[in-house]
């Protein structure tokens, strides 16, 4: 027999008639795909998890690292690839360029990206995880 579950909840928070607080969330589970979507004020986000995302998922250790210092590490770890790849080609040219000390640097606007990247997706994990009801 298949397994259905369906979840909803609304959180709504009104002070002299002013409108402080607005959240809603509904999950529908038909054995398969997860469907779950949160509204906060006027923004809605839908997520569809199968059942594969979801074992995946549960099973994922905890890291001792942040979301943002992994996404900075595998960053470094694909400019110093790049940096690699392009000075093999660059020695068998004739003019040499000099390989700088510490590996590829980012400009201010790629850490910038990543900082609001990882946060943004440390926010979007942390959302789900309440969802689920999955403590850290």
């Amino acid at each position: 027999m298949p397994s259905y579950i369906y979840s909803s909840g609304i959180n709504k928070v009104i002070s002299n008639g002013k409108v402080l607080e607005d959240k809603s969330y509904e999950m529908k589970y038909d054995g398969k795909e997860l469907d779950i979507k949160k509204t906060n004020k006027n923004k809605t986000k839908k997520i569809k998890l199968t059942e594969k995302d979801i074992a995946q998922l549960l099973q994922t250790p905890p890291e001792s690292l942040s979301l943002e210092e992994r996404l900075v590490g595998e960053l470094n770890k694909s400019h110093s690839k790049h940096k690699t790849k392009q000075n093999k080609k660059n020695k068998n040219k004739k003019n040499k360029t000099k390989k700088s000390k510490g590996g590829a640097k980012k400009t201010k606007d790629e850490s910038k990206n990543i900082n609001v990247l990882a946060r943004k997706l440390d926010e979007n994990l942390q959302e789900l995880k309440k969802l689920l009801g999955i403590n850290k």
